[in-house]
């Protein structure tokens, strides 16, 4: 509230209004002074330029959803500069209340001149003790009167996200064929038996062994069989493919038999067995086949394809160690003679074993399949550690099984370990003037809402486990404020970020047992949300800022410093002119004459005083030229502190409680600021001094500019020093005498008399 000094009414009548100056005694004397008038003129375009030349800096701490200041005053960036900065803000820097009073400031740019107003004053004389001789002088001001019409554009947007991420993992397996050149130049064990016959057998190390380019699996006798074995790591269900090419060119007997084996078998293989019983025999076509010397491991499972040229005959077999399944075919046409060739190969894929067999010599051949069910039993075939192993049998009939080549086809699996990962999440567009959430995913932008309001999302990768990937997320709205004004034109780009992430993955890779390689992702994330403060839902009416007319006060602050510049500029000339045949420096005069002019001034101009009359600011009452008592004291408050400036540090506030008074200093409860005080003439003083309490202006834009009326003691000792609240009810200006006469009133309904010793040193504190 206003506490302010203030020229109030004459005591000669029951009807407020300010004293009229008699004119001033006459006097002769060797101090002369003839200017007669002094015309000044505030225009539209000064008032306009002195308000956008303001310099101000942009406060830092906007958060709270009151009335705060917003603005410092102060050089190096003009005031539509720093509004710009301001209303740029995303919401969680500035609450609605703190954007809402930038932009009801901003719109002193749409200011209207409505016309003008002449205020006339008066100069006084300087000195008491003077014998002045002068001419009163006539004031001029033409002021210029004006309106501001705001209104409520929009907050800034802002949009409150949640999320949720999911990643499912899936291997698939891409399969790499390969060859393994057993014979010749591969790696592998050896067998031979003899006499194999009944499950008695003996082992010779003379066989298989090698002539030339051949390797001899058995001898040309009766009951024997040779093979050679690897083991090896096999992906199973990718199949396998086991090849060879021989012949015999021996046999002791008309003919020859049981031919070539090749099998299959799991694990690792340390015994071996022979003519197991059957407990399943299947056979297509005529004859009784048998198998002969063919080999079958003793601890585990295998699957064993025979050719035998004695039916000719191909045998598929199912071992489990212990007993075997036969599935036959007999009198084949692809019959064998010594010294032609035979190309032999089994394939088992996919549950399915395949036979071929050609004679390179003849060109005959067979292809025959089994289903793994079309057995009893069956083993369930796993990736693991597999024997391959090849062979050639005797039977009753003999012959000297060689090969010249073999070989394995099989497939390396590259498990791969792909990954769906899945982000999806919902949010709230708040405000704004026609906002967009956007969905930025990289370089890739999509819309997820025109306006304010709900919205959901969705974002779905599909990310290969052999591959990098980085994604980058961002959820935000924006818009732009555009205030189109008489003077200037504000256009403001405003957003705000909801979510901002990172998803990462990078594989992973290692051996794996088949000879193939492993990719797996690894994952790394890191999603910030950025909820909206509770002020964007929950805050005070954009009307309680917008009623208060910001950008009229600013510019009426403009009007009040012009009009202070120009009462200095005449009371600088006027002092000064006169104090040079003084032998006294002006700047003891140039206040006093300052304080004078702007009381007459009023006194001139506002001729009615009444509670009826109420203005929303100050400056209306010099427009019209009424007021009320309050808005009186105002409008000199005003010109005054404007015409005088403090500097002014602004301190913490307390409830007002008591106060009392302390030698050299003031101390009580209530609000306190710290204060560089006014100095007033001593020949003024009288042993009465006036304190008046801080006036702030503009209070409800957060103290953009506090102006205050305390004025300096001189030193001494003063048995008559109040503070005054609400105000002084009487001044007199005496020409006579040239001094203030105050009479002192209630402060808070409490009057005291305090003695206070001058400290001009220290700063006076006000708590």
């Amino acid at each position: 509230m206003f506490l302010g000094l203030m020229i109030l009414l004459a005591i000669f009548s029951s009807i407020n209004y300010f004293y009229q100056s008699p004119q001033p005694p006459p006097a002769s004397g060797n101090i002369q002074f003839s200017i007669s008038s002094y015309n000044a003129s505030i225009d539209p375009h000064g008032v306009l330029h002195y308000a956008e030349s303001g310099n101000f800096t942009p406060l830092n701490n906007l958060t709270k959803d009151s009335l705060i200041p917003i603005l410092k005053e102060k050089k190096g960036e003009n005031i539509t500069t720093a509004l710009k900065e301001i209303l740029s803000l995303n919401a969680s820097l500035i609450s609605p209340t703190a954007y809402w009073e930038a932009e009801d400031l901003a719109q002193f740019l749409n200011v209207s001149f409505t016309g003008y107003k002449i205020l006339h004053s008066y100069s006084i004389p300087l000195s008491p003790n003077e014998n002045e001789s002068w001419t009163q002088n006539y004031l001029s001001f033409n002021i210029t009167k004006f309106n501001v019409t705001v209104y409520n554009n929009s907050y800034t947007p802002s949009t409150n996200v949640s999320y949720s991420l999911s990643i499912t993992n899936k291997t698939i397996v891409f399969l790499k064929s390969k060859i393994y050149n057993i014979w010749p130049g591969g790696s592998f064990s050896e067998e031979g038996f003899y006499n194999v016959y009944g499950n008695s057998y003996s082992i010779t190390s003379s066989y298989p062994y090698v002539s030339g380019n051949e390797l001899v699996f058995v001898p040309a006798q009766k009951a024997s069989s040779g093979l050679i074995y690897f083991s090896k790591n096999l992906y199973i269900q990718g199949g396998i493919s086991v090849a060879l090419i021989g012949g015999a060119t021996e046999s002791n007997t008309p003919t020859v038999a049981d031919g070539f084996y090749i099998g299959i078998a799991y694990g690792y293989i340390n015994s071996w067995t022979f003519n197991i019983p059957s407990i399943q025999r299947t056979v297509y076509g005529s004859g009784y086949p048998y198998s002969g010397s063919v080999a079958f491991p003793a601890n585990t499972y295998a699957i064993v394809v025979q050719y035998d040229p004695l039916g000719p005959n191909v045998n598929f077999f199912i071992s489990d160690g212990y007993v075997k399944y036969q599935i036959s075919y007999d009198g084949l046409n692809v019959y064998y003679n010594l010294g032609q060739l035979i190309y032999f190969n089994v394939t088992l894929n996919n549950g399915i074993i395949t036979a071929y067999v050609e004679n390179l010599n003849t060109g005959q051949s067979i292809k025959l399949s089994v289903s793994l069910k079309e057995f009893r039993w069956y083993p369930k075939l796993q990736p693991g550690l597999y024997t391959v192993y090849l062979g050639g049998a005797t039977g009753t009939a003999d012959a000297n099984w060689y090969i010249n080549y073999a070989w394995l086809y099989y497939r390396v699996p590259y498990f791969i370990q792909n990954a769906t990962v899945l982000l999806e999440g919902n949010g709230y567009t708040y405000n704004g003037t026609a906002p967009i959430t956007w969905l930025q995913n990289n370089t890739i932008y999509h819309v997820l809402r025109y306006g304010d309001g709900p919205y959901s999302f969705n974002l779905k990768y599909i990310m290969l486990g052999n591959k990098s990937y980085n994604e980058f997320v961002k959820i935000f709205t924006n818009d732009t404020l555009k205030m189109i004004m008489r003077y200037y034109n504000l256009t403001v780009n405003r957003n705000y970020t909801g979510l901002i992430g990172w998803i990462n993955a990078t594989p992973i890779v290692i051996q794996n047992q088949y000879g193939g390689l492993n990719y797996t992702l690894k994952f790394s994330w890191n999603i910030e949300t950025y909820p909206v403060p509770d002020y964007i839902i929950h805050h005070p009416l954009a009307s309680s800022v917008f009623n208060n007319n910001y950008a009229f006060e600013y510019l009426e602050w403009a009007e009040y410093r012009l009009l202070a510049d120009e009462l200095y500029n005449f009371t600088i000339q006027f002092t000064e002119n006169i104090t040079q045949h003084l032998n006294y420096n002006y700047t003891k005069f140039w206040r006093a004459e300052a304080y004078a002019i702007a009381v007459e001034m009023l006194s001139q101009n506002i001729h009615n005083i009444s509670s009826k009359y109420q203005h929303q600011f100050p400056i209306e009452t010099l427009w019209d030229g009424n007021g009320t008592q309050y808005e009186a004291n105002v409008n000199l408050a005003l010109i005054l502190e404007n015409l005088m400036p403090l500097n002014i540090t602004i301190g913490q506030h307390y409830n007002i409680t008591s106060f009392y008074p302390v030698r050299g200093y003031w101390v009580s409860n209530w609000s306190y600021v710290y204060i560089n005080v006014q100095n007033l003439p001593q020949y003024w003083i009288n042993d009465t001094v006036f304190l008046q309490y801080n006036y702030t202006y503009m209070a409800d834009m957060g103290s953009i500019y506090k102006y205050f009326s305390y004025w300096q003691i001189p030193n001494g000792t003063y048995s008559n020093v109040t503070l005054y609240n609400p105000l002084p009810t009487t001044i007199t200006f005496h020409y006579g005498t040239y001094y203030l006469n105050i009479t002192p009133i209630e402060f808070y309904n409490a009057t005291s008399t305090l003695e206070l010793m001058y400290n001009a040193s220290a700063e006076y504190k006000a708590y």
